[in-house]
C-alpha cells in the first residue's frame, strides 16, 4: 500500500472519525491499513468505532502509513489555543 494522502479538512470530533474519513478518502480498507502497519483488521475496527485508543506505537505506525508525524499538544479544556 502506498502512502495515504491527507487533504485539508474540518477536524472530526474523535480520532476514530478522523481515521475513518482518511480511509474513505483514500479508498483504503481497514484490512489494508492493518496489513500495512502490522496489526489486525479488528484493531483498526476498534479504533474507527471509538472502542479503543491507539497506543503511541500504533499511532506512529498509522502516521507513517499516512506520511505524517505524530504531534502531541496539551491544552486546557477551556482554551484549545494554548499549547504547552
Amino acid at each position: 500500500m502506498s502512502k495515504i494522502s491527507l487533504k485539508k479538512r474540518s477536524k472530526p470530533s474523535s480520532f476514530g472519525k478522523y481515521l475513518a474519513q482518511v480511509l474513505e478518502e483514500n479508498n483504503t480498507s481497514q484490512a489494508e491499513l492493518a496489513k500495512c502497519i502490522g496489526t489486525t483488521r479488528q484493531v483498526i475496527f476498534g479504533l474507527v468505532k471509538g472502542n479503543n485508543l491507539p497506543s503511541l506505537r500504533t499511532l506512529q505506525k498509522i502516521a507513517g502509513a499516512m506520511g505524517c508525524k505524530v504531534e502531541i499538544s496539551i491544552t486546557s479544556e477551556d482554551d484549545d489555543e494554548n499549547d504547552f
